[in-house]
């Protein structure tokens, strides 16, 4: 297989020493068909991730490190989006674990359905190791259904998204944007959406860090929301948010019966957690300031979570 045939995996890392490595290695080992290249850019790292990576760049060639200064995880996702000019882009966290065949998965999804432009894989928790915090915050966070991004490893069509960034007069994502997925999410009709049949497992965090996190969601939906009437775009994020919280639509061509019961399950009990504890979210809200154009900071320090690392 040649170089320019096989596929990219663009890893997007910020001080993630203790789980790059295993990220790292699993992608290789699990996707040995397709071989994937990993380029990794890590962004305003202060801890050992270059050196993790440099290690294992020196063992798989396939691995190759690109060094950022700026702490910025969209500025990041941009400069490996216009880095590679490959027609299917990858995208991963640094601390996930995928499926073996993940990446044969996305292909097969981007094959079968043309119309697609993102190939999301099924984000599950992974309980292994977590304490009871953690396996009630990952239940909670399984949806009735899947039909929005999650952005620990996924794939787009890039020439589709230069063709929305063009629309919108960007180059990539706007810098400074906090929600990275959630923009890139809202670029996107549903019926370009698609589910791949592989999985990604993800640590969930404890409760304090989820409270962060709820806070961070609220606050960066805010920032797309006023974006988009600064610039004119149509405000995609209100419609999908009641997209979202329609049951019946959700029942409709779910991913299965045991997801759609345990969605079922953790809805009610997310719902009435962020009511329990309203005034804990606020307070994380709160902390964050007003809403503004510069929020990139948020992703690398304000709201990041500590239990996962």
């Amino acid at each position: 297989m040649s170089e320019e045939t096989r596929p990219v995996v663009c890893m997007l890392a910020h001080n993630e020493e203790a789980n790059i490595e295993s990220t790292v290695r699993r992608i290789i080992a699990g996707n040995r068909d397709k071989a994937p290249r990993v380029r990794v850019y890590a962004n305003g790292c202060t801890d050992n991730t270059h050196e993790v990576v440099r290690r294992l760049a020196q063992r798989y060639p396939e691995v190759a490190l690109v060094s950022l200064d700026r702490a910025s995880k969209p500025n990041a996702w941009n400069v490996a989006f216009h880095d590679n000019d490959d027609e299917i882009l990858i995208f991963a966290d640094a601390d996930v674990s995928p499926d073996d065949g993940a990446v044969a998965s996305i292909y097969h999804a981007f094959d079968s359905q043309p119309q697609a432009e993102i190939v999301c894989c099924q984000s599950w928790p992974d309980f292994r190791n977590s304490n009871w915090q953690q396996k009630m915050t990952g239940f909670m966070q399984i949806p009735v259904k899947q039909d929005f991004l999650i952005g620990h490893f996924y794939a787009i069509r890039r020439n589709a998204f230069l063709r929305y960034f063009q629309a919108a007069g960007l180059r990539g994502l706007p810098d400074g944007i906090a929600g990275d997925d959630a923009f890139i999410d809202q670029l996107v009709p549903r019926s370009r959406f698609v589910l791949a049949d592989a999985k990604v497992g993800y640590v969930p965090p404890v409760f304090t860090d989820y409270y962060k996190y709820l806070a961070r969601i609220r606050w960066q939906n805010e920032q797309i929301r006023q974006f988009n009437a600064r610039n004119g775009q149509a405000d995609r994020s209100a419609s999908r948010s009641g997209r979202l919280t329609s049951l019946a639509d959700k029942l409709q061509n779910n991913a299965g019966v045991g997801r759609l019961a345990l969605g079922l399950v953790s809805t009610p009990l997310r719902l009435a957690f962020k009511t329990l504890n309203h005034g804990r979210i606020e307070s994380a809200y709160r902390r964050l300031g007003p809403v503004q154009a510069d929020g990139a900071w948020i992703l690398s320090s304000a709201t990041r979570s500590e239990s996962v690392k």
